[in-house]
């Protein structure tokens, strides 16, 4: 499942890494009540000062868009290239959403959150992430073939004339 990536594509992805690690701390920040959970995902400042322009350069409000820790940017690397190649391997099949937590099973990722909530904070957080990222793919995907049946209606009427 890897792929090789020039140094300008691996720079892009990793900020594209940190901005949405960044909107996950976020969104976790207004529901999780724990706060040693909190302080495992979340940074005062930028971790990666090169990945962080995103960021800063996103802020419509201020607070809205935080910084991730080294720990939580590990973790969303390898869940990003893992949900990226499955997506890329299967397409749009029924089974995807599995396909995907069988793949991030095989990998040794670090679990987020505190001792007492660790493997329900964890889960919480792929859960988030793998149907957020689904849904941008489905998005896509369905406006690709939006396209094609554009162009065969297109082409059909060309071929009447």
């Amino acid at each position: 499942m890897t792929t090789t990536r020039l140094k300008g594509e691996e720079e892009v992805d990793d900020a594209i890494v940190y901005y949405i690690s960044g909107y996950v701390v976020y969104k976790f920040e207004k529901h999780t009540v724990c706060l040693l959970c909190l302080e495992d995902i979340s940074s005062a400042g930028p971790v990666v000062g090169s990945d962080a322009y995103l960021t800063t350069y996103r802020i419509f409000k201020e607070g809205c868009m935080k910084h991730p820790t080294a720990k939580m940017l590990r973790v969303m690397r390898v869940v990003n290239d893992v949900v990226s190649a499955t997506l890329d391997e299967a397409g749009a099949c029924e089974n995807i959403f599995w396909k995907v937590l069988e793949e991030l099973e095989k990998c040794s990722i670090a679990r987020l959150g505190c001792s007492d909530h660790v493997s329900a904070f964890t889960c919480q957080i792929f859960n988030f992430v793998i149907v957020t990222r689904m849904h941008f793919f489905c998005r896509d995907f369905n406006h690709k073939l939006e396209s094609k049946e554009k162009v065969a209606v297109a082409n059909k009427k060309a071929r009447l004339l």
